[in-house]
């Protein structure tokens, strides 16, 4: 069956392979384990910022590619993780405006960065967004502190009641959510 005939889910993250990363590698398991249903168009950077140039000795290209389409949007700079990722969203808007692509999902990915919450809240067509969250607040200092607080309380609960499908990557993550969301909600 040609990869474009079936139903694709587009695949927004902030590194994927060759560069290593826990999301990429995350995103590339994914991929592999639901080839053989689902035609993936995945979107991002060339290299991640934090491990650029690293050779990823488990990633085959072959697999990716035989049910996949993957667009890179160049280098993300280095600045605040938040707005970084916002070429991600440019690239997945551009591509979501093509009927021949087929996509029937949103599968985001990282917490607390614009492409996951800008798909989420904006969904193209009314798709259906799961959001995988792959960790938890680290602030380092006071005012990262305060900013990741203020965006727990506004911009966090708006993203995270709009998603379909929350997953969480551990307990550690799930509790943290819990705390944001002030009360039960499934988390796979």
């Amino acid at each position: 069956m040609s990869k474009r005939k079936r139903s694709s889910i587009l695949l927004v993250c902030n590194t994927f392979p060759p560069s290593v990363g826990g999301v990429g590698e995350y995103a590339y398991n994914l991929v592999k384990f639901l080839k053989s249903k689902y035609n993936f168009i995945i979107i991002a950077p060339s290299e991640d910022a934090k491990s650029s140039h690293v050779e990823n000795r488990s990633y085959n290209e072959n697999i990716v590619f035989e049910t996949s389409t993957v667009f890179r949007v160049g280098k993300l700079p280095r600045s605040p993780p938040y707005i970084a990722t916002l070429p991600l969203v440019t690239k997945s808007y551009q591509l979501l405006k093509k009927e021949e692509f087929n996509v029937r999902l949103i599968h985001t990915h990282s917490f607390g960065q614009i492409h996951s919450d800008i798909l989420t809240l904006l969904s193209h067509k009314n798709l259906p967004v799961v959001y995988t969250i792959h960790g938890w607040k680290n602030a380092e200092n006071k005012i990262a502190s305060k900013l990741y607080s203020t965006y727990e309380l506004t911009i966090a609960r708006l993203v995270l009641r709009k998603a379909n499908v929350i997953t969480v990557l551990g307990n550690r993550s799930k509790k943290y959510l819990r705390s944001i969301l002030g009360y039960e909600f499934n988390l796979y």
